[in-house]
């Protein structure tokens, strides 16, 4: 009975346990899926388009991308793009190029396994009217008797792809790339670039226009003119009324002369830095030192509110204030500091016979200063001069030659001191 009984029990598990449910297999894509192609940008020439492959399906990916052309449905037969094996879902993009302009294309996304090439839903576009691209020319700037620079800003690539892009230049007028005595490259694409003009002739006329090219042609901005000067030495400048000469000292071209440049004040008060004057100290008050000695600065009056080294200042255009690289460039041509300030000093003027040989020719002249008290001191004695580099709020760096010394030596010295101004031309 017992044995009958356990039987039955033993029968009925059985049938339970054949009779639970067993749990589905998950559901596995037999194919690839992509999300729909997108074109994010279209040109005359050139498009950009994307997608995405969602699914990859049961077999490996060995190769996907896009097929497009004129015909509905494009495939591998049409033009296509090869990028890659895939093992896992993906976005992907394509620069598609070549195209031609106002013309309806197809494009799919592909995938391609071993055995089977699956395709997305097919989208098609249009390319865009290919235009000339448009530029306009930059000023000239930094012209020298050889060289100068120019440049242009490249605004519209007339929906095409801008393939160079630079300056031209020639003596006859209108110029353009068939006519040009020099011809600049700088570079592709749209925005602002700078050009190197170069193998100019001394005092003479040239004209300039910067030039653009895509696939439809070449486009020209504004046309300017400038006149190359005479080489650093032989060049003179007029500038606020005043004559002012040149030396080549190194690869630096320097003022011959202490800039004089403004009206006088009195040294008993601040020089204003806000007003549109430009305002100098003579020593002693008195015009006839100026017209020897230049005028004297205060550092804020000379460089018009700026803090930046190498600023134009009261420089004439394509002149700078020196900064302390400069006058480190300077001094270490002429063999260091502790040698220079005899070079550089005139051979006439100082104190008990304290001259210097001026073989640099840039004749340093005993100028003294205004101390930042009202009062003058050191004329014959001591010549100061600005830097455009500062040494604190209150301070800026200063050089200084001296009747006694060979050296000139560098200060940091309160900026309401008024010292004298060299000019020194841009590179």
């Amino acid at each position: 009975m017992k044995s009958s009984t356990f039987a039955q029990v033993l029968s009925l598990i059985t049938i339970l346990i054949a009779c639970k449910k067993t749990p589905d297999p998950p559901i596995v894509s037999t194919k690839v899926e992509f999300s729909a192609v997108i074109i994010d940008t279209v040109k005359a020439t050139w498009a950009i388009t994307s997608s995405a492959i969602l699914t990859l399906g049961q077999t490996p990916i060995i190769d996907h991308g896009f097929c497009w052309g004129t015909n509905p449905l494009p495939d591998l037969s049409s033009s296509f793009s090869s990028q890659g094996a895939v093992t896992e879902p993906r976005e992907f993009s394509y620069y598609l190029s070549e195209l031609i302009p106002q013309t309806i294309y197809y494009i799919r996304s592909y995938a391609r396994t071993t055995q089977v090439i699956y395709y997305s839903d097919q989208l098609d576009f249009t390319t865009v009217e290919l235009l000339l691209p448009a530029v306009s020319t930059s000023i000239v700037t930094h012209a020298t008797s050889s060289s100068a620079k120019c440049g242009g800003v490249v605004s519209s690539d007339g929906n095409g792809i801008v393939s160079s892009r630079g300056v031209c230049w020639n003596i006859s007028g209108n110029p353009t790339l068939s006519n040009a005595l020099g011809i600049s490259s700088d570079g592709s694409g749209t925005g602002t670039y700078l050009s190197e003009v170069t193998n100019l002739i001394p005092q003479t006329n040239y004209f300039i226009a910067a030039y653009v090219t895509n696939e439809k042609g070449t486009s020209y901005g504004t046309i300017k003119s400038f006149t190359t000067p005479l080489p650093c030495g032989q060049l003179t400048l007029l500038y606020e009324g005043q004559e002012y000469n040149t030396v080549m000292i190194g690869a630096q071209c320097w003022f011959k002369e202490n800039l004089n440049v403004g009206s006088r004040v009195d040294g008993g008060q601040n020089q204003d830095p806000t007003n549109s004057i430009i305002e100098k100290y003579c020593f002693n008050n008195d015009e006839a030192n100026c017209d020897t000695y230049g005028g004297l600065y205060q550092w804020d009056e000379l460089m018009r509110n700026s803090s930046v080294p190498g600023t134009q200042g009261i420089c004439p255009d394509g002149w700078h204030i020196p900064s302390v690289d400069d006058w480190t460039i300077l001094t270490d041509f002429l063999g260091g500091e502790l040698v220079a300030g005899t070079k550089l000093k005139s051979t006439t003027g100082w104190f008990d016979n304290g001259n210097g040989t001026n073989i640099s020719g840039f004749t340093g002249l005993p100028n003294g200063n205004r101390g930042n008290d009202g009062n003058f001191n050191d004329l014959t004695k001591l010549a100061y001069f600005w830097s455009s580099s500062e040494a604190g709020a209150s301070e800026a760096w200063n050089s200084k030659l001296h009747f006694d010394s060979e050296t000139v030596t560098s200060y940091n010295s309160f900026k309401t001191n008024g010292f004298a101004v060299r000019c020194l031309q841009d590179d």
